[in-house]
């Protein structure tokens, strides 16, 4: 596995529901915390999609990283991909952080 660019991850959900939980991890972040391993699959393009893990990914985003390191994900193998809802901007201008 590999640094990836969070900016090229595709998002499988268009909305935050705990907006309070993102400045929180921020928070953790900053002080070195750990945040629990972010879940990803590759789709049939190689291209990567969050599938588990959209608040840790926009804290880690809005905390001023740019890519996700390889010890933070962990990419699943599917048989059905789930549809595609932008990235991680677009969440983020979306949920007007």
């Amino acid at each position: 596995m590999v640094m990836i660019k969070i900016e090229n991850i595709w998002m499988s959900q268009r909305n935050l529901k705990r907006f309070d939980q993102v400045s929180k991890m921020i928070s953790d972040l900053r002080e070195g915390c750990v945040l629990p391993t972010i879940e990803l699959s590759r789709d049939e393009d190689g291209e990567f999609q969050l599938e588990d893990g959209h608040h840790r990914l926009t804290a880690i985003y809005l905390s001023g990283r740019k890519i996700l390191h390889e010890d933070e994900y962990f990419v699943v193998e599917k048989d059905r991909y789930r549809s595609r809802c932008g990235k991680i901007q677009d969440l983020i201008n979306y949920c007007k952080f």
